[in-house]
């Protein structure tokens, strides 16, 4: 009877064992759900930052030369010569920014700290506990 107990109850620890790193390793499940989240968002920003580059590129194809440096001046509140600056107090001109890119941080693996140490002393108490009943049996 000993001698089938103790490879079962290391089978039982080795899957307990397996289980564990299969879900909260490095590379387990939950860390590669975290992975394909990142991935989602690096690939929206990127469709972002296209589709911005395709709006100025856009409107850098239709502005002539003289006109796009005309127009950039006037954004820095240039004038040409023989103009004069008109200034209204109640008037707030739109802010055309371009955001160039969100930065996006992978954030670090957050598994419960007291689930994986649960799962990973049961394997030892198992353990402990078998050691226990096969001494007091002896």
């Amino acid at each position: 009877m000993k001698r089938v107990v103790v490879p079962l109850v290391l089978y039982a620890l080795f899957v307990c064992s397996a289980l564990y790193v299969y879900v909260y390793g490095t590379c387990g499940v939950r860390r590669l759900g975290e992975l394909d989240e990142h991935a989602e968002l690096l690939q929206d920003n990127i469709q972002q930052l296209e589709a911005t580059n395709a709006e100025l590129n856009r409107r850098l194809r239709s502005l002539s030369e003289a006109d796009a440096v005309r127009l950039l001046a006037r954004e820095l509140n240039y004038l040409a010569a023989g103009e004069t600056a008109i200034t209204i107090d109640s008037y707030a001109p739109k802010r055309s920014f371009y955001e160039v890119g969100r930065l996006i941080i992978m954030r670090e693996a957050r598994a419960s700290v007291a689930l994986r140490q649960t799962l990973f002393l049961v394997p030892l108490v198992l353990l402990l506990g078998y050691f226990v009943v096969v001494s007091r049996a002896t």
